[in-house]
């Protein structure tokens, strides 16, 4: 019997009852029970070294969630390939130069002393401890 034909035979009362228990059962899933993989925490320096995350999935993942983290940095995958013992993760380390050219703010305040100037902001500088970022991974099969 197909799904269909065995919904069709509920009344609406059963089909309720049926909808309820899906839904309270649904509710009561965690992200593993509904997701194939398994959550690591990590520790990646802010100088964007590459760091080896070993995982027991068995096979090669595809995909990879930052479900907490703790410290300024965008993660982001590492150049080498994952394999089925382990992931490569990093953070981000561009820096930004702003340069300032004949900016005028008002008539009445001189801030010529800001004109001509580069402010260069590394990367990571809103980490506030500047040395690195924890973060609780979810790494999943395919």
């Amino acid at each position: 019997m197909r799904f269909g034909e065995l919904i069709r035979e509920f009344t609406d009362d059963s089909y309720g009852r049926l909808v309820d228990l899906l839904n309270t059962g649904m509710t009561k899933l965690t992200l593993g029970e509904n997701l194939s993989g398994e959550v690591v925490e990590v520790v990646l320096p802010a100088d964007g070294t590459e760091v080896e995350i070993p995982h027991s999935l068995k096979t090669v993942p595809k995909y990879r969630i930052i479900v907490g983290q703790s410290g300024c940095g965008i993660i982001v995958d590492g150049v080498k390939e994952w394999t089925e013992r382990y992931i490569y993760l990093k953070l981000c380390t561009l820096s930004v130069t702003v340069s300032s050219q004949n900016v005028t703010y008002r008539d009445d305040y001189d801030i010529s002393q800001f004109n001509n100037r580069n402010l260069t902001i590394p990367a990571n500088s809103g980490n506030l401890t500047n040395d690195e970022v924890t973060a609780k991974v979810l790494i999943m099969r395919g």
